[in-house]
């Protein structure tokens, strides 16, 4: 059941038949959302290792982006640079990884990525907390500046995925104002 706060999409019959994914998005009074991603297996077979790249806090216009963050570490800006779109300019880079963390033993781990932009009069922070399950077997995230636009994604390989079985991977956000 979907409560008042959440939206569903659900699409069958992915890549394969009986390979379902289903994504939920749940809003919270508090101004935090979460977004639910769950792979469901009705193949027949098992599903060997599926792979899931799933989006972290990032902007369209990285003219704005002045640091990103992982679980164990932060990035800003170079000096005299005000955000990443001006550094790579200067560098003459179109195309580099700012942040890029990964965890082999994720059991009881966090992941957490941040964006954190200056704009219209304020500053801002979107932060995203992944919190893993026992059926991960692999998982990083990166933060890549890009021509025009800066990325994040979390990459997540899970375990086999037998027949009959599903496996949901929930991402937290938080937007704040600075």
């Amino acid at each position: 059941m979907i409560g008042a706060n959440e939206q569903c999409l659900k699409k069958t019959d992915i890549l394969l038949p009986g390979l379902n994914l289903e994504v939920k998005y749940s809003f919270e009074i508090d101004g935090t959302f979460s977004a639910s991603y769950t792979i469901e297996n009705k193949t027949g077979s098992i599903l060997p290792k599926p792979y899931s790249m799933i989006g972290f806090p990032g902007f369209s216009n990285h003219r704005w982006v002045s640091a990103v963050a992982t679980s164990v570490e932060p990035r800003f800006s170079k000096e005299p640079f005000a955000n990443f779109w001006e550094e790579a300019d200067a560098d003459g880079r179109e195309e580099y990884i700012l942040l890029r963390q990964e965890l082999d033993d994720t059991i009881a781990q966090q992941l957490k990525g941040l964006v954190a932009i200056s704009a219209f009069g304020g500053s801002y922070v979107l932060q995203a907390t992944f919190l893993s399950t026992d059926q991960i077997a692999k998982v990083s995230s990166a933060h890549v500046n890009k021509p025009g636009y800066l990325t994040s994604h979390l990459y997540v390989f899970l375990k086999d995925l037998p027949d009959g079985n599903s496996q949901t991977l929930r991402v937290f956000y938080r937007l704040s104002r600075n």
